[in-house]
């Protein structure tokens, strides 16, 4: 007992002290990762009980994904990119890092309110994500409109693309709790057939998306030696963010001719932005090779993700179920994979060895247990979405297996997680080493 209370003290204390670093928060990364393993954990639930699409338990897999690992994972390292790409002082003391403690205990409630199922749980954790968004979003703006960053456009316009997505994160919050508030409640007269399509567009496509767009243009250089910054790629998040606004009045008034439109736009920006994106990751050859891998195949599952939303642009019935995981877990759930790989073991070596620890990504990963891991994630995505795309009971054993698959992926990053960790403790003092370069020549 008594060392299990000291290993809790020491814990406590390295996730404090790493939250006082300034880099990236591991107490919302650990968050993340936990909620990770428990977003599969349910799905193989939901697998095992045949669970319809829109069930409780659906909701509670789908939101432990893009709630408890997607944004947590967004909201833990926008407290060190913010300050890091734009001259922005978020993030720099407890105080800028307690709103990410909201977020991970509205995230449990509203997870935990779907699992029970109580949707009051769930409406009191939507209300607890609101302010802890909302207050990252006023942060912003106030600095913003203090002249943060103003010194260096570059700054100024990631911090504008910054709070436009916090702005589509509180909106798209907002819409939720008034989805639960109607469903307890059906005289609030919300449409709840019109409202959920509205809703994942506002987080995946408008948060997320537009979040990862712009995180991306400052992540891409220590990520692929090269960077992707250029006015193509401002201009292509540009029309995506147009493309969204045009399409949310067509989902919720609706005007379902605004969609076709919307659709071109976003398109377009998309091609905009992922041409000179796309070259990078496609010709990239870091020295740390295993987020480019998550990278390609996030690219691929968001471009077979704009192939089908266009095919089904006619009277066909939409598989939104399968388009959602598409682009949450194959897109998205990759893009954050990649940064894992890089953003971890740094975060490691920092919490290790200070926060001059200067140790390469690359150098405390395990090659063997990276390509299982990898593998693994492939193999269960793509039985997944596949299963919720064909659908009908004969698929039912594809979603079990892939939710096997992904937790068992998910259990291979922990164990690399854990030997990272090992490593970190074993290493001389940065003085005492010779660090690697950046990015290595095409064999």
């Amino acid at each position: 007992m008594d060392q299990d209370r000291l290993f809790f003290r020491k814990s406590l204390r390295a996730l404090l002290e790493g939250e006082r670093v300034g880099f990236i928060s591991p107490t919302g990364f650990l968050a993340m990762h936990l909620f990770q393993g428990t977003a599969w954990i349910l799905l193989i639930l939901f697998a095992l009980r045949k669970g319809a699409v829109g069930s409780p338990l659906f909701f509670a897999m789908v939101h432990a994904f893009g709630l408890g690992f997607l944004t947590l994972a967004a909201l833990s390292v926008l407290v060190h990119v913010l300050p890091a790409a734009a001259g922005l002082p978020v993030g720099k003391s407890l105080r800028d890092r307690g709103p990410i403690g909201g977020a991970i205990l509205g995230a449990l409630l509203f997870v935990g309110g779907w699992i029970i199922p109580d949707l009051r749980v769930a409406l009191a954790g939507g209300v607890v994500v609101l302010l802890s968004g909302g207050y990252f979003l006023a942060r912003v703006l106030r600095e913003i409109a203090a002249g943060g960053g103003r010194t260096r456009p570059r700054g100024l316009g990631l911090d504008l693309m910054t709070a436009m997505a916090l702005a589509f994160f509180v909106a798209g919050t907002l819409l939720g709790i008034l989805m639960l508030a109607t469903l307890l409640h059906p005289a609030f007269g919300l449409s709840l057939t019109l409202a959920p399509p509205a809703h994942a567009l506002m987080m995946i496509g408008g948060w997320l998306a537009l979040l990862v767009m712009s995180v991306f243009l400052r992540t891409s250089g220590p990520l692929l030696g090269r960077s992707v910054m250029s006015e193509h790629s401002v201009k292509g998040w540009i029309l995506v963010l147009c493309g969204i606004l045009l399409a949310l009045p067509g989902m919720l008034m609706p005007l379902p001719l605004l969609i076709p439109p919307a659709y071109a736009l976003g398109v377009a920006g998309l091609f905009l932005y992922g041409s000179p994106a796309g070259t990078a990751i496609l010709k990239s050859h870091p020295i740390n090779p295993y987020p480019l891998w998550f990278l390609r195949s996030s690219l691929a599952w968001l471009i077979a993700g704009g192939f089908l939303l266009f095919a089904f642009l006619g009277p066909l019935p939409l598989p939104l179920a399968g388009i959602l995981m598409i682009f949450l877990v194959g897109g998205v759930g990759q893009f954050f994979l990649a940064h894992l790989y890089h953003l971890g073991p740094r975060l490691l070596s920092i919490l290790r060895n200070g926060a001059g620890d200067l140790t390469p990504p690359a150098a405390l990963l395990d090659k063997r247990r990276s390509v299982s891991t990898y593998l693994l994630y492939q193999a269960g995505i793509a039985l997944v979405i596949l299963s919720f795309l064909l659908g009908g009971r004969f698929f039912e054993g594809l979603r079990l297996a892939g939710a096997f698959l992904g937790f068992l992926a998910w259990v291979s990053l922990s164990m690399e997680i854990r030997s990272a960790w090992i490593k970190t403790g074993h290493l001389p003092k940065t003085e005492n080493r010779i660090l690697f370069p950046v990015t290595r020549k095409k064999s």
